[in-house]
């Protein structure tokens, strides 16, 4: 049957071995040439194996038309085009960087355009795909995705393919229909689960190894005060109330941001020796390295977190850095701290309304923080 004026036409290339020889093309307006005849400009929409594929090819771009200029877009085109747009609104460092490390095992799809990724690419990238360690002992290994890492891909696929479809760079968003295997949610469960926290004797290890291997006090640090991990390597020198004996610092929730953890009495120490050695060097934060140069000595995620592995390495333990945090909590709740103080000092919500007065009493709530964290014996807790 013959299409109407302006619908685009398929033709076979012939005289060519193409593995995709039928041709679309779509008319893109009309312009007048010297001799006062009308001419339609013609623009390749894409060529295709079958004559049912280029049919289904032009029949949705006649039912949703695009930017054909755009139909060339790749996947990591896509993911700069709406990071940059969306990355703004999440004002929590470990989203942003659920974001990008899942990106980063998405390796396979960034030179793809986006409109020809299939749900079958997007699942055998999240079960084949890798990034290379670009740090440590296994620098230059290849490292696949986790169960945890898959999830957070999925997240990434739906994001971008939502705006790839709001901005017509593609027909429709595959990722809604992109499933993962129910394993991966079930062994993402349980790995959640698997936190270990510091024994007491372990911790007497690290406060046996203070000054003699480096960060072992930001680890003490970290443990004596529940900071997420984020949260420890982002402490400001600002908010290091030394004469008040507290710090101030958070992130992630309404209730994690800008709260008051006081400062145990056995790392009072280890806190003022790192306050005066980052004033010295100029560092806006509490944990600084000057081997990182003067225009970065603070330290980020990764930078901690390599420091983090580098003292369980020397000292033989396999702990992950939100364990510390896990510690905290088990021993706040192993000597009996009021669970709604703990609470605030962890950036839990408080969610019995009649217990919200707790955030409402600054001076008088810091000291009862302090007698809470008075009771937290870190090195016998568990014995």
């Amino acid at each position: 049957m013959r299409r109407g004026n302006g619908t685009g036409s398929i033709i076979k290339v012939k005289g060519r071995n193409l593995r995709n020889p039928w041709r679309v093309r779509v008319t893109k307006g009309w312009e007048v040439n010297e001799n006062g005849n009308v001419k339609q400009n013609n623009v390749t929409l894409g060529y295709y194996k079958t004559r049912t594929e280029a049919e289904e090819a032009l029949s949705n771009y006649n039912k949703h038309p695009y930017d054909i200029a755009k139909q060339n877009t790749t996947f990591a085109e896509v993911y700069e085009l709406w990071k940059d747009s969306y990355i703004q609104y999440f004002k929590n460092p470990e989203s942003v960087r659920n974001i990008e490390s899942a990106y980063n095992y998405c390796s396979g799809l960034w030179d793809m355009r986006i409109r020809d990724i299939t749900i079958g690419h997007l699942r055998d990238c999240t079960e084949k795909g890798y990034r290379i360690i670009e740090y440590g002992e296994h620098k230059g290994e290849k490292r696949f995705a986790s169960a945890g890492i898959k999830v957070n891909m999925k997240g990434l696929f739906n994001k971008m393919f939502l705006y790839a479809r709001e901005h017509n760079l593609v027909d429709q968003n595959i990722a809604k229909d992109f499933v993962l295997d129910k394993h991966v949610q079930e062994e993402k469960k349980r790995v959640k689960k698997q936190k270990v926290p510091f024994t007491s004797a372990e911790i007497q290890v690290l406060w046996d190894n203070v000054g003699k291997v480096d960060y072992v006090d930001m680890v003490l640090i970290q443990i004596y005060g529940g900071w997420r991990p984020d949260e420890c390597a982002s402490l400001r020198l600002d908010d290091v109330h030394l004469d008040e004996d507290y710090l101030v610092g958070g992130m992630k929730t309404m209730a994690g941001t800008n709260r008051m953890v006081p400062i145990h009495s056995d790392i009072k120490g280890l806190v003022e020796k790192r306050y005066k050695y980052a004033t010295a060097l100029g560092s806006n934060t509490l944990f600084c390295d000057p081997e990182r140069g003067l225009n970065k000595l603070s330290l980020d995620y990764n930078a901690f977190k390599v420091r983090f592995d580098n003292v369980m390495k020397e000292l033989e333990m396999t702990h992950k850095p939100h364990e510390c945090r896990h510690t905290f909590i088990t021993a706040a709740k192993m000597s009996s701290v009021d669970q709604y103080l703990l609470k605030f000092m962890v950036g839990h919500r408080i969610s019995d309304v009649t217990e919200e007065v707790y955030t409402h009493r600054d001076k008088l709530l810091l000291g009862q923080l302090k007698e809470e964290m008075k009771k937290i014996d870190f090195l016998n807790y568990d014995k």
